[in-house]
Parts: structure tokens; sequence; C-alpha cells
């Protein structure tokens, strides 16, 4: 009689839904590679993880939030959540926060946010796969100017509203905010990260989702600043709207823009509003 071999079962990949607004999405990023839940399946692997991006551009955990035009917003009412709920994940991370502080937001119904948040994390719960959860502390709102409004609305009001949420929820709260401090640099407009800081922020979950992961080390070179709001990690020349235009820089020299400007060796890309151009700390006339 011969051998009888039996096959080995094949674990299935434990799915990770990454929930979100435009942080999430990865705008500011230089690729669709370059967000932080691509980053987040390169530094967990792709043999027992599978990441997917359910971020959503502009969206707020709040029901009746609202874009600063005062068209609603709320990510409850986009597809991408429902799109995360049918997927059936195994670990949630969720980042949504950074539109509720809007003013508009923040100044007229800040006090739904805590409910909401208590809604959605139970929302996840109820699935058939029971995943485990994970709510973030917003990035900070590096500022002055940034549009959004001041950081300590994060600090001293959203923050502990998250804190809450957990206490109700059993989520286990990441501290994206603390890391970040001190570290503009690491954005492109005081509010969303270029490359490098996609870096940063998949490093900090993944270390806190799977610590047992073979994560790999931080590049040497993320924490070097060349300027306080540094568009220039994409590693690629970007087109700019505003050639020809004067403008200084932090350093006093005026230059007149090309569509295409190489700053101290590395690419600095400019936008083509003057209010996010005054965020990357140059100042055109």
């Amino acid at each position: 009689m011969g051998e009888i071999y039996s096959l080995p079962a094949f674990a299935q990949k434990i799915k990770i839904a990454c929930i979100g607004n435009s942080i999430t999405e990865g705008v500011g990023a230089s690729s669709g590679s370059a967000t932080y839940p691509s980053v987040l399946q390169r530094d967990l692997g792709t043999e027992k993880y599978e990441v997917s991006n359910f971020g959503a551009s502009g969206r707020t955990l709040m029901k009746n939030g609202k874009e600063f035009d005062g068209t609603a917003s709320s990510y409850w009412d986009h597809e991408r959540y429902l799109n995360a709920l049918k997927y059936n994940p195994d670990i949630v991370v969720i980042k949504l926060g950074t539109n509720d502080a809007k003013k508009i937001n923040w100044d007229n119904i800040k006090e739904q946010y805590t409910g909401d948040y208590v809604a959605l994390v139970n929302s996840f719960k109820e699935l058939v796969s029971k995943p485990k959860i994970y709510i973030c502390y917003p990035l900070p709102l590096f500022g002055p100017g940034n549009w959004i409004n001041e950081d300590k609305v994060m600090t001293e009001e959203m923050m502990p509203m998250i804190d809450q949420v957990a206490k109700e929820t059993g989520a286990t709260v990441i501290d994206c905010h603390t890391p970040f401090e001190g570290k503009g640099y690491l954005t492109g407009d005081k509010i969303h990260p270029n490359d490098k800081g996609y870096i940063f922020l998949a490093d900090i979950i993944a270390r806190s989702i799977a610590p047992e992961a073979d994560i790999p080390d931080l590049p040497d070179d993320l924490f070097i600043q060349i300027s306080g709001y540094d568009k220039g990690d994409s590693g690629v020349f970007m087109e700019s709207s505003l050639v020809g235009q004067r403008c200084q820089d932090d350093f006093g020299n005026r230059f007149f823009r090309s569509n295409r400007v190489l700053v101290l060796g590395r690419i600095t890309s400019f936008c083509r509003f003057e209010s996010v151009c005054d965020n990357l700390r140059r100042r055109c006339f």
C-alpha cells in the first residue's frame, strides 16, 4: 500500500482594511505605491498579510460633516465604507478626524464626533470576521496657515475623544500624532505627508498592529530636513503652472520659476495656488 500524503492547509492571509481620508488615500504621495497602505503592505510582506486601501479624500468621520463649501462629505456616505464592510477584514485601522477638525465642522457639530466614532467602530465589530480594530490619533496640524485649524483642537479636544471611543469600544489607540510632532518637513503642505512621511506613518502603524513581523528599519535619511515643508521626496520632476513667476525662497534668493525646479540638490514642486505656495515657505509676488 502506497504512502498517503496530506496536503498542507493553505493559511488564509490576514486582511487589513485601512479606513480614512486623503491621508489614507495618499494625497501628497508621488505615486500609488508610495501611500501609507502600500508601504504598510511592503513592511508586513505579502506572505501573511493583505492590505487594502479604503481611504476617501475630504471625508469626515462625523455623519453630518461638510466640506468648506457646505457640501456633505461624510465617510459614511462613501462607497469605500461599504466596500470596506464587504471586505470582511481581520484588522481595521481607522484614521479619520482631520476633515472633522475643519472649523465648519468642529465649531458646529464636534459633540457628534465621539458618538459617530463609536458607531463606526461598532459597525466593523459586528462583521462575521470579528476584526481587531485600531483607531489612530490624527497627525499634527502644522501651522500657522494650514487651512484646517489649530493643532490644539487635536491635542486638547479630539484626541481625548478618541481615548473615550477606545474605552467604550475596546479599540486600540495608535498614536500617530506624537511621533510627527516637530516634523513638518515630512509633509508637503502642513497636512498631507510626503513620501518620507508616508514611510514613517506606515512604520508607526505596522509596529502597532504586527509587532511580531519582520519590519524593515526606517531609511537612514528619513529625518534629514531640507525645508520646512518638503515636497521634494518624490524623486521626480513636478510640473508647475507658475512658470516665469518671480519668487523668493527662505534664504532670500530670488528666482524665476521654470516648469521644473531643482533646489539644494533635491526636487521641489510648486503648487498653482498662492496660499499653498505660502505653505511651502516660498513667497510669490
